[in-house]
């Protein structure tokens, strides 16, 4: 086992997942959010604070922009 393993996965021992809720004028209702791991927040957040993508994170923008609300064009 490497060094910071705990021994666990979270996915196959659903008592070690953690909750997420997302609530705000940019996000989609009613939409149940997959399971997914933490790396994949940064550019979530990062999309609604419209602030710059970093291509040098492990999470991917793919698993959660499905939740944001397309902004409509003028």
């Amino acid at each position: 086992m490497g060094m910071g393993t705990h021994g666990y996965d979270p996915f196959k021992q659903n008592e070690l997942l953690g909750i997420f809720i997302a609530v705000g004028p940019d996000i989609s209702q009613s939409k149940e959010i997959l399971t997914f791991e933490n790396v994949h927040l940064f550019p979530f957040l990062s999309k609604l604070l419209n602030l710059q993508e970093v291509n040098s994170v492990d999470g991917t923008g793919e698993m959660l922009m499905p939740y944001i609300k397309e902004k409509v064009k003028p």
